[in-house]
């Protein structure tokens, strides 16, 4: 029973220190971001003893088909900067292709852009 608090209590500190650093990459390198709300994490099945996932929506965003869109880390991944890069910019090679890159499109049209100015304002909810 301890081992299985111990466990859970390692998982909460892992999402924890994964949602801060995610959530200051962005805030301090890209402005035009209003709001970030973690949406809780999860251990998929089959992922190994410390697999956990965690997932984000920014400045609310949703689509027609799927509501609120949400940007999934893997928590302790070193892949961070890179990947919330790529879901927040759209990409040069994709920008003239009608519905590449939607997100990315409509973040771009609320002012989302990588900047040194950051957004110092950004409400973060976590769960």
């Amino acid at each position: 029973m301890l081992k299985q608090k111990n466990t859970k209590d390692e998982y909460i500190e892992a999402v924890k220190e994964t949602q801060e650093l995610v959530s200051n990459y962005i805030i301090e390198n890209f402005e035009g971001i209003k709001t970030i709300e973690w949406n809780g994490w999860s251990t998929p099945k089959g992922g190994g003893p410390f697999a956990i996932n965690s997932s984000m929506t920014v400045n609310d965003y949703e689509d027609e088909d799927n509501g609120k869109v949400q940007l999934s880390y893997i928590v302790g991944h070193e892949y961070i900067e890179a990947y919330t890069d790529a879901c927040l910019l759209v990409s040069p090679s994709l920008e003239d292709i009608e519905d590449a890159d939607l997100m990315q499109k409509e973040f771009r049209h609320q002012g989302v852009k990588k900047s040194t100015v950051g957004s110092p304002n950004a409400k973060i909810k976590y769960n």
